[in-house]
């Protein structure tokens, strides 16, 4: 857990328990999405890789495809070549 600077105000315990129950990984969403991609015959993708310039939840690097979810909406991002 990283230190608060001085200048920001302290979190009270109702935002720290919001914070706390957002899930970055393993949402229900993610696995529907990860469970349809194998059944499709496109396994063996990188989770949350930290290469890739936005850090996608689903990523195939040979391919230059990511996939990523922002408030429960799915984005496909693909890489210019």
């Amino acid at each position: 857990m990283s230190k608060r600077s001085e200048s920001e105000p302290p979190l009270t315990k109702v935002v720290r328990k919001c914070m706390r129950a957002n899930k970055s990984k393993g949402t229900s969403l993610e696995l529907k999405v990860r469970k349809a991609l194998r059944e499709a015959g496109y396994p063996r993708y990188r989770l949350n890789w930290n290469k890739a310039p936005v850090k996608p939840d689903i990523c195939y690097p040979g391919r230059k495809v990511a996939i990523s979810h922002f408030i429960g909406k799915g984005r496909l991002v693909r890489a210019g070549r």
